[in-house]
């Protein structure tokens, strides 16, 4: 298993401390922030901020920063003697490249809009599976298997993240492709934040990547303090322009940082 927990191997987490008097018992407690800062080893990416191991089976589940696993699979498939590779949940990217490279997405689909990370070098790419049964009302269904989900070793309790859309997305929306539409004044895109405890939805977010044709392009900060306490978190998409097959829209958005109390 790969652990990305270094200036040297990857990620590393940053501690800030608030300081509080701490002249008697009845003074408030120290306040802990814990933020993820994405700092990773640029040797692992290729010119397009392509993560190494990105296709690679062998580091399914294998992106872990102090405590925080950041899920993610890969597969290889073969069709008509060809060997197509596909990847789902996050991946680490470095890309600064926020061009428009419709119809090269393959290549280029790992840039975040904004052209910059929020903290460190690099943000986390999510991808998430289409298939994958949405935890909506009315009945709120937790899926088996959640494909973009980020799993913490003991309870934390998560404070804000800041979000933005991938450049795939992005452009998608805004000129369409052969597989969706240009958005309109009436179309969406929505990413929900779920927290977990014990198998248990705690609360759900909504970040609306698309209001129309108001398409994010910023890093946005999202409150998550009603999440609760929470042993996972994960994340899934729906989209205005959907089909029998789910999502025509890029399920792809951009994790900038994480911060915890």
């Amino acid at each position: 298993m790969k652990h990305l927990h270094s200036l040297v191997a990857g990620a590393f987490v940053v501690l800030a401390l608030v300081a509080t008097s701490c002249s008697d018992s009845n003074d408030p407690a120290i306040d802990l922030d814990q933020t993820v800062k994405f700092e990773f080893d640029k040797a692992e990416f290729s010119s397009t901020g392509e993560w190494d191991y990105c296709f690679d089976a062998a580091y399914d589940n294998a992106l872990t920063i102090d405590g925080l696993t950041f899920m993610r699979s890969a597969l290889a498939s073969e069709w008509d003697g060809i060997t197509y590779y596909s990847w789902k949940g996050f991946t680490p990217s470095v890309s600064t490249d926020k061009s428009d490279h419709s119809g090269n997405w393959v290549t280029y689909q790992w840039g975040a809009i904004t052209g910059q990370p929020v903290l460190g070098n690099g943000f986390m790419l999510g991808c998430w599976d289409s298939q994958e049964t949405l935890t909506v009302a009315p009945d709120y269904t937790v899926p088996a298997h959640q494909s973009v989900k980020i799993d913490a070793k003991t309870p934390v309790t998560p404070a804000y993240a800041y979000i933005t859309n991938a450049c795939y997305t992005y452009y998608t929306l805004l000129n369409g492709d052969d597989f969706c539409h240009k958005f309109t004044s009436d179309d969406w895109l929505t990413l929900y934040i779920h927290g977990l405890r014990n198998g248990d939805l705690t609360s759900t977010i909504e970040v609306r990547l698309a209001n129309g044709t108001n398409i994010l392009s910023a890093w946005q900060k999202v409150d998550l303090s009603t999440l609760g306490t929470v042993d996972a978190i994960y994340f899934q998409m729906a989209s205005s322009d959907s089909g029998q097959w789910g999502m025509n829209t890029p399920a792809y958005f951009c994790l900038g940082s994480l911060t915890l109390k």
